[in-house]
Order: C-alpha cells, then sequence, then structure tokens
C-alpha cells in the first residue's frame, strides 16, 4: 500500500511538472492582451503595441475600432494585428496603430499619399526617446488601451507576475 502511494506521488508529480509550464505558456499567447493592459508600466509605454506584433487581437477587445490580423502559419510564422479609426480626433482623419508605430493623418486619402504624422515605439511599447506626441494623440492611446484593457478576455488562473517577468526578459 505504501509503495502504491509513492507511485502515485511520483506520477502526480511528473504530471503537475509538465502540465504547469504547458498551461504557463498557453495562458502568456492566449491572454497576452489582458496581460500587457493590466501590468504596471511608464506613463509613455503602451504595452499592447509590442503585442500587436505577435498575437492576433479578437475584434471584440476595440468594437469602436476596427482590427485587421494578419498570420501566416508555418516554420516562420508570425501574426501581427493593425487597430484602425476614422473620425478620430476631428471629421474624415484616421488613424493607424501597428506594433512598431502610431501613424495619423487627417484623412484617409493623405494617409495613402503618406502625409501622415508618425509616432514610433520601441519594441517594449515606449515612445522612441524624443518623440513628440501631441496631448490629443497621448489621450487616443490611453483610450484604446483602457479599452482593451475592459474587453480583453480575463484568464481563469491569473498568471500576471510570470507575464510581468517575461515582458521583462523578452524587451
Amino acid at each position: 500500500m505504501k509503495a502504491k502511494a509513492q507511485v502515485g506521488i511520483v506520477l502526480l508529480s511528473i504530471i503537475l511538472s509538465m502540465v504547469i509550464p504547458a498551461y504557463s505558456a498557453y495562458s502568456i499567447i492566449r491572454y497576452n492582451y489582458y496581460y500587457a493592459t493590466h501590468m504596471k508600466h511608464p506613463q509613455n509605454q503602451y504595452p499592447f503595441v509590442d503585442v500587436l506584433a505577435r498575437t492576433n487581437m479578437p475584434a471584440h477587445y476595440l468594437p469602436n475600432y476596427n482590427v485587421q490580423n494578419f498570420s501566416k502559419e508555418g516554420l516562420h510564422g508570425f501574426h501581427n494585428a493593425t487597430v484602425t479609426k476614422e473620425n478620430v480626433l476631428q471629421p474624415g482623419d484616421y488613424l493607424e496603430i501597428a506594433s512598431d508605430q502610431l501613424s495619423y493623418a487627417y484623412s484617409k486619402e493623405e494617409f495613402k499619399d503618406y502625409k501622415i504624422k508618425d509616432i514610433d515605439f520601441d519594441s517594449n511599447g515606449t515612445l522612441s526617446h524624443g518623440q513628440k506626441v501631441s496631448p490629443q494623440l497621448q489621450r487616443v492611446l490611453n483610450a484604446v488601451q483602457a479599452e482593451l484593457k475592459s474587453h480583453s478576455d480575463r484568464p481563469p488562473i491569473n498568471l500576471q507576475w510570470i507575464y510581468n517577468w517575461y515582458f521583462k526578459i523578452m524587451t
């Protein structure tokens, strides 16, 4: 009887040693936007911008915006999401947020003609050094982050501390 209990404990330990890391990795990927919007960060950092380069975004996360996901599967597959919206600051203007920059134009035609204001982000979603951002565009970024925070799916087991550690070593 004692041997059966020891074998059971060993098997349970082996199973848990595989399940816990696997679930942690799954959770970090699956709930990436939740974790990115719930982590502590400096005022000029927008962690969700970095996530746009790594994870597709469900459209219901930003219902007031147009979300486009681009994916390529395979050995060197990637995911990339872009967020766009018209009539952001004034009628007819156009905004696009991608994984490395925010682009703003006074019209969609000007956007297509590259008559845009670009704001670059570092690899961790921080405004690039020396970037001047108008208060209006900063409010837009904060509004996007707040909307994403309120609409992103909540993980059943919150592993925020693991995500924070992972984000820190990856950037």
